[in-house]
């Protein structure tokens, strides 16, 4: 989930059912949904959620990229995207995903800016 553990009410516990130590056992990587624009959280939100689930299960965390508007209407604005791309890349333990990976299709400025960000 896209939640720290103390929002709302622990939530990503008693709603969702992450118990991320135990958890923890089963995985070799922990990707977490940072969609920080859909939730309306800073692009900062990323980092910290990175950080806490590295924290908490010791495990490496590989985040997600925002790509599209989902849930909210209009274009996802480009300059939220290198926001969020920004604290993808600084939160990342080796690599990342892209959400939804279909939006790149309609967006050639989108995937200009991820070629050019694109490790060597």
């Amino acid at each position: 989930m896209p939640w720290l553990a103390e929002e709302f009410g622990g939530a990503r516990l008693w709603a969702a059912g992450q118990d991320l130590a135990s958890l923890a056992r089963l995985v070799d990587v922990v990707m977490p949904m940072t969609y920080s624009f859909m939730t309306g959280s800073s692009a900062g939100h990323i980092a910290a959620l990175c950080d806490e689930l590295r924290t908490t299960t010791g495990k490496p965390v590989m985040p997600s990229l925002q790509a599209d508007n989902t849930y909210r209407e209009g274009e996802l604005p480009m300059a939220a995207v290198e926001q969020m791309l920004d604290e993808v890349e600084r939160s990342s333990d080796g690599g990342y995903s892209v959400f939804h990976l279909e939006s790149l299709a309609d967006r050639p400025e989108l995937r200009r800016l991820l070629a050019s960000r694109a490790p060597a």
